[in-house]
């Protein structure tokens, strides 16, 4: 497991995080594609946030044992256990961060792949490749989501967003996003 977080090169232009403190978000990546784990890194270090990469569902379980985080970014396949278990796991387990949202990171793209997903405990879906506006968009809505059904003590980013009405128009701000985040994921693969 691997924990990044934001470096000192983030720019002015650099767009705010989505919780209104400014502090950003705890988010566990569930991937195992180093290229994924890679651009997803590079993506939450410009908006702020603190990463940590599970490369397989079961380290994506220890680490909920281990550590405190806001939301989960969960890929279908993966080795030793998949997402769909990983998060089965998560939902039944007698801890406060059962309730954590999770977000479905998948290439598999159906509709009755989106219904298994949300069947098997998960808040939220973004098909791959994705756009970063729309990944941060559905982070935004399933913790403000979280936070309207009651929230937990391990989602505290989400409390400050309740000022929120709506999802945030972060189309505008995020604009050249995802250019930053390709140039970075260059950078990183070179």
């Amino acid at each position: 497991m691997e924990r990044h977080t934001p470096d000192d090169t983030i720019t002015s232009q650099t767009p705010r995080p989505l919780d209104a403190s400014g502090a950003g978000l705890d988010v566990l990546l569930a991937e195992d594609q180093p290229v994924n784990q890679k651009l997803v890194c590079a993506v939450m270090e410009r908006l702020g946030h603190r990463l940590t990469i599970a490369n397989n569902g079961v380290e994506c379980v220890r680490a909920m044992r281990n550590g405190r985080y806001d939301l989960i970014l969960m890929d279908i396949q993966m080795p030793e256990m998949d997402g769909m278990l990983a998060t089965k796991v998560i939902r039944a387990a007698d801890e406060p961060w059962r309730s954590i949202p999770i977000v479905a990171l998948t290439a598999h793209a159906m509709e009755n792949h989106r219904l298994a997903y949300l069947a098997a405990g998960m808040d939220g879906f973004v098909a791959k490749p994705f756009k970063i506006y729309t990944l941060v968009a559905e982070m935004t809505r399933v913790l403000v989501e979280a936070r309207r059904k009651g929230g937990t003590d391990e989602a505290p980013a989400a409390h400050a967003m309740t000022e929120h009405k709506a999802v945030p128009d972060i189309a505008d701000p995020h604009a050249g996003l995802l250019d930053g985040a390709l140039q970075d994921l260059d950078r990183l693969l070179g």
